[in-house]
């Protein structure tokens, strides 16, 4: 973890241990916004750990794109947290959590599926 002009910065892994570990991290930094740009369903993970308890934002990644150059995934969260800071990132719709659970047991398949009974 790193500390210098009022930046924290922290790396973090991925398995709901960790993520947890992420959570309290942010809590004793009285963090209460978070920006994650959403790439694949690996936003998914971290979303549902800290949902409820801060105030999220899921941020396309097509609207969020920094200059091209020294790529780093520090660099990145640095450019979303200032983005987030100053109001410029526009949320992505996430769903409520029973609609998501609700995709991830069926997804498409469920609404196809429907259609197709209700055409007969």
């Amino acid at each position: 973890m790193a500390h210098t002009g009022g930046v924290h910065c922290a790396g973090f892994g991925t398995t709901t241990a960790q993520l947890l570990e992420l959570a309290n991290w942010l809590a004793e930094h009285d963090c209460t916004h978070v920006a994650r740009e959403a790439t694949g369903v690996y936003w998914k993970p971290v979303w549902q750990v800290l949902e409820g308890e801060l105030e999220l934002v899921l941020a396309n990644a097509a609207h969020i794109r920094n200059v091209p150059g020294r790529k780093t995934d520090v660099n990145d969260a640095m450019w979303i947290a200032d983005l987030l800071a100053h109001g410029l990132i526009r949320a992505s719709f996430v769903p409520p959590r029973a609609i998501q659970q609700l995709r991830d047991l069926g997804g498409p398949t469920i609404a196809t599926h429907d259609c197709a009974a209700k055409a007969q």
